[in-house]
């Protein structure tokens, strides 16, 4: 039987994953900004109360 991937992800790929959705928002892409942005706004929301720190470093220094 495979190993299932752990649910919980390590804090160094969680940080780098919300700085690549973070600056990637604005991208040409298949999806629209608004979609994008839409999505990006319901990932920061969910990671907010844990990397609060993290997300406006990454916000400011873009």
């Amino acid at each position: 039987q495979p190993h299932k991937r752990r649910r919980t992800s390590e804090p160094i790929e969680i940080e780098d994953r919300l700085e690549s959705l973070i600056c990637r928002v604005g991208e040409k892409s298949t999806s629209s900004l608004e979609s994008n942005l839409e999505g990006l706004a319901g990932v920061l929301e969910a990671d907010l109360p844990n990397y609060k720190s993290k997300i406006l470093r990454i916000l400011c220094a873009v």
